[in-house]
């Protein structure tokens, strides 16, 4: 891992995901964007803070991308079990949040 991958980890990790946890959105947003396209996290914080700002159309477009490559990597035999169970409770959390909205839209 070269140490432009290793600053996107804890970017995402250590900045994108905290600021989604304490309500800052658009920091998240601003933080996680340049990192969707290389960390399923990013995608999924990026999509949940999308979900947060009233922006529905780009959340459920990022969970859809999210759920492809979350499939895809479930196959993948060599992927670790505890990334696999992170990365299902992140899953979880971004699907009940994004489709719970969806719902409430419909009424």
């Amino acid at each position: 891992m070269n140490k432009r991958e290793l600053r996107d980890n804890r970017d995402c990790k250590t900045l994108g995901a905290p600021y989604y946890r304490v309500g800052s959105f658009p920091a998240a947003i601003v933080t996680l964007k340049p990192l969707q396209k290389n960390r399923l996290e990013a995608l999924l914080f990026l999509a949940m803070s999308q979900q947060k700002l009233g922006y529905t159309d780009d959340a459920r477009k990022l969970l859809a991308e999210a759920e492809l490559w979350f499939r895809d990597f479930q196959r993948d035999p060599y992927n670790p079990w505890y990334r696999l169970v992170e990365l299902e409770i992140l899953m979880t959390e971004a699907r009940g949040l994004i489709r719970a909205n969806l719902a409430q839209q419909e009424f």
